[in-house]
C-alpha cells in the first residue's frame, strides 16, 4: 500500500528509510503472508530477507526466524512490525541511545499518554532464548520470564502505538 501519510512509500519502505536514517547497520525483513506480493519490495530495501512459511503460528514465529538469521555478534535488535509504520527517526534514535546506555535491557517507547508501542529494542543477551523459543510462544511472556529489565522511553510520538491492521485503522 502506498500512502501520502508515509511519504509516498510503502510501510516497509518507510520503516527501512527511518532505520537507515537512525543509523541501523543491517536490516533484515521477515516475510510471511502475501509472499509473492511483498518479496520483491523486501529484497529491494533490506540487506536480507527471511521467509516464514507458516505465519499463522503468530508473530513469535516470525521473530524467532528473524533472530535465528541474525549474526551471533549482534549487540541488540530493533524489532519493528510493519503494521506500525509511523515512528520517526528521532524516536528510533532515542530508543537506540537508551539501548546503548542499558545494553542488557529491553527498550520500549511510550506515547504521550503512557501507552507502550513499537519499535522495541531487544538486547543481544536475549537472542539465544528467542531463537530457541516455541514458534507459537509470545515474546512478551519470554521477556517477562527471563527477568530482563525493561526500560520505557517516553516520547511525544503518538505513532509508536499506531497499529494499522485494517483499512479503518489506516484511514483513522
Amino acid at each position: 500500500e502506498v500512502s501520502s501519510r508515509s511519504g509516498g512509500q510503502t510501510f516497509l519502505g518507510r520503516i527501512v528509510s527511518t532505520c537507515r536514517a537512525a543509523g541501523v547497520e543491517r536490516v533484515l525483513v521477515v516475510v510471511g503472508h502475501h509472499r509473492e506480493a511483498t518479496e520483491g519490495a523486501a529484497r529491494d530495501v533490506s540487506d536480507r530477507v527471511v521467509f516464514n512459511d507458516d505465519p499463522d503460528r503468530g508473530m513469535g514465529s516470525s521473530v524467532r526466524l528473524g533472530v535465528r538469521a541474525i549474526p551471533g555478534d549482534a549487540q541488540s535488535v530493533l524489532l519493528w512490525p510493519v503494521d506500525s509504520p509511523g515512528p520517526t527517526v528521532a524516536t528510533v534514535t532515542a530508543l537506540l541511545d537508551e539501548a546503548d546506555r542499558h545494553p542488557k535491557s529491553v527498550v520500549i517507547p511510550t506515547d504521550g499518554s503512557g501507552g507502550q508501542g513499537h519499535p522495541v529494542v531487544l538486547p543481544g543477551t536475549l537472542l539465544a532464548a528467542i531463537a530457541s523459543m516455541d514458534p507459537s510462544a509470545r515474546l512478551d511472556h519470554l521477556i517477562e520470564s527471563s527477568g530482563t529489565t525493561t526500560r520505557l522511553v517516553a516520547t511525544e510520538d503518538p505513532t509508536v502505538c499506531l497499529d494499522v491492521d485494517t483499512p479503518s485503522d489506516y484511514e483513522g
